[in-house]
């Protein structure tokens, strides 16, 4: 099989062939077909060492135990190792070169360029914007499978910034304030005195909620909603604000209601409306279509379900190796629902794998680089974007690869449509 991969070569995009095998082990490199067009000096590209790379947004009570357990698992694993192909130049020039700097009160000035895309981006079924900030303070929104490239600067909002996207905003996050970016309003900038802990998109809302941090037994951490006029307004007591300030990572339903595991089940949560519950068991993973639960009869036989986030409908799936440890935010189902991508407990916290629901077999992607910022599937569900130091994205059906490079050293990824 074939992976389309892209390198930065002198400057300008360039696209690396790799040969993987059926069997997931990666084969001599296999030289790219030439086009015309092609540099005649772009022949030998490797892709440059990098660290894994995870977003900072502080960490709530009870989660630090885990990121540590985890930092120490994926320092005994390994970064992936890296490769050499042949390079096919591609038109365009970087994007990291000559990007505008984000300057609040105009609307965003973005710098755009083009890359070829190979396969297997090229033959994505749905459009996808990976939306990238790199560690030296650069924010590119890539197309697929068109290979359009947009791109700004952070300026001093990026050296320890955070990000969130939703369907028509990127907010940029950290310390006491909030950067909202929209295509069609000028740069907004919202104080938030408390301090900044995470930014989440509230789907089916078009808002986000903003968690802040605990300042004293008489400033709590509270939960806020910033909607889609900027405005910020503190959440109310009640279950959905309660489960949203003890989890660093939730899973929502397309409506807007928040999934939670209890002693009682698993719960659909809504800030104006009772609790339902969904489930007699316990959340396994979520997704953007689907969630997965595990039920046990009064005998112990349990059963695992992927549920339509949308209509409820069930199908019994093999999850089995996902395990019933209950919630991990790393777990993430594909759209669609025929892939979860998930931490292999049986061999340590830092081993990843896909699994596919259809055939019931799983293949290791590699080290987690971060369980709180997760893989991000593309909207078609046939793969996944890595962060590896440089952003992979891996083929689901295949475990083949692709790599992008010429994004910097990257500290986080989200995918979502187009727009």
């Amino acid at each position: 099989m074939l992976a389309g991969l892209v390198v930065v070569v002198g400057g300008a995009i360039a696209l690396v062939a790799r040969s993987v095998a059926s069997d997931g082990r990666e084969a001599a490199p296999t030289p790219a077909p030439a086009t015309a067009g092609s540099s005649p000096a772009a022949t030998e590209g490797s892709r440059p060492e990098g660290t894994e790379g995870s977003r900072s947004a502080g960490t709530l009570a009870g989660d630090q135990a885990l990121s540590e357990e985890l930092d120490e698992a994926v320092a005994a694993t390994g970064p992936a190792s890296d490769t050499t192909g042949s390079v096919l130049a591609a038109n365009g020039r970087s994007p990291v070169a000559g990007a505008p700097p984000l300057v609040a009160g105009r609307v965003v000035d973005w710098a755009e360029s083009q890359i070829e895309v190979a396969a297997p981006l090229a033959s994505l079924a749905g459009s996808t914007e990976l939306v990238v900030v790199s560690n030296d303070r650069l924010l590119h929104r890539v197309e697929f499978p068109s290979g359009r490239v947009r791109s700004v600067d952070l300026a001093d909002r990026g050296a320890d910034a955070s990000f969130e996207v939703g369907p028509d905003a990127i907010v940029v996050y950290g310390g006491s304030g909030l950067t909202v970016v929209r295509d069609d309003r000028p740069v907004e900038e919202v104080a938030v005195p408390d301090g900044v802990v995470l930014v989440q998109s509230w789907p089916g809302t078009g808002s986000f909620i903003v968690t802040t941090a605990a300042l004293s037994d008489s400033v709590p951490a509270q939960a806020w909603v910033l909607d889609a006029d900027s405005n910020l307004q503190r959440l109310g007591d009640g279950p959905f604000s309660t489960a949203i300030l003890s989890s660093f990572r939730n899973t929502f339903l397309p409506s807007g209601e928040l999934l939670v595991g209890r002693p009682g089940g698993v719960y659909a949560l809504r800030p104006d409306a009772a609790p339902r519950r969904v489930s007699t068991g316990d959340l396994v993973g979520g997704g953007t279509t689907h969630y997965a639960v595990v039920e046990c009869d009064d005998t112990l036989r349990c059963e695992h379900s992927l549920v339509d986030a949308v209509d409820g409908s069930r199908r019994v799936a093999p999850l089995d190796p996902v395990g019933t440890s209950g919630w991990d935010p790393s777990t993430r189902i594909s759209p669609g629902g025929r892939y979860v991508v998930f931490r292999d407990y049986f061999r340590g916290t830092g081993v990843r794998q896909v699994l596919d629901t259809s055939a019931g077999t799983a293949f290791d992607i590699g080290p987690v680089s971060s369980i709180f910022d997760p893989d991000t599937w593309a909207a078609d569900g046939s793969g996944l974007f890595l962060v590896d130091g440089g952003v992979e994205f891996q083929v689901a059906a295949t475990g083949s690869v692709a790599s992008l490079d010429g994004f910097g050293d990257v500290a986080s990824i989200v995918t979502r449509p187009p727009t």
